[in-house]
């Protein structure tokens, strides 16, 4: 949905559900903050047509030193906690960045995130094979550059490039201590070590600047995971969610 589509009810359910998981939140900048998006991923309930989950993007042209590119970058994310587990706003995604490559065919397509938590990281570095920083993986230079200029443009002097890390003056959104908690499991993943070694203050607001490149080869990975799934999870998708994007 085009964020200047999106009435004022759609707003408080958004926000309501926002601050549900975030400190240091004002209705007044996640207005601010939103404004400043084009699209919004919803996931609702059918039936009632509640607010369950959704996550604001940017799409823009973007002119680097070396390329220009078609730029997406994540706002706020979250969906409620009885649908953790769900990968419907996985899909939603999906559908967006496929027509967003239709439509601007001729660009290489890049997708930036920051990241105050490490299911969101993983939700970047699980998905697509060219994201970063990886602890596989040293990030190219080309792509190092890319990062820098993009963060260094929207962030300032907020974003320390040493430590590739965004610090707010004042926090702008922390992950309330009681979801911020990493489970025993989640703590011997070694991914989830890294990104605790990357960004140590994440539960002060500190964002990680991640970006990837998005190839076909992720459309062809995305459509085994999602779409070749077996009839009953398909129509147990269906039933439970409406994805408007």
């Amino acid at each position: 949905m085009l964020v200047k589509n999106v009435d004022e009810k759609l707003k408080a359910q958004m926000f309501d559900l926002f601050r549900e998981y975030y400190d240091d939140v004002s209705r007044e900048q996640f207005v601010v903050d939103l404004s400043e998006k084009t699209h919004v991923l919803f996931i609702f309930i059918k039936k009632t047509g509640k607010v369950i989950g959704f996550s604001t993007m940017l799409q823009e042209k973007l002119k680097t030193r070396d390329q220009t590119i078609t730029a997406l970058f994540s706002g706020d994310t979250v969906v409620h906690r009885d649908f953790w587990g769900s990968k419907a706003l996985q899909v939603a995604f999906f559908f967006y960045i496929l027509k967003t490559r239709l439509l601007y065919f001729w660009r290489p397509l890049y997708w930036f995130l920051i990241s105050k938590g490490h299911k969101t990281y993983l939700m970047m570095i699980n998905n697509f094979k060219e994201a970063y920083p990886h602890r596989k993986r040293l990030t190219p230079n080309h792509i190092t550059n890319i990062l820098n200029e993009f963060y260094e443009r929207k962030y300032g002097s907020d974003f320390k490039k040493d430590q590739g890390v965004i610090k707010f003056i004042s926090s702008k959104g922390a992950v309330k201590q009681n979801f911020a908690t990493i489970s025993n499991r989640d703590e011997l993943n070694p991914d989830v070590q890294y990104f605790l070694k990357m960004n140590p203050d994440y539960q002060k607001g500190v964002e990680l600047a991640c970006v990837c490149r998005i190839s076909v080869t992720d459309f062809l990975f995305h459509l085994k995971k999602y779409f070749l799934k077996s009839r009953k999870k398909k129509s147990l998708h269906r039933s439970y969610f409406n994805s408007r994007n």
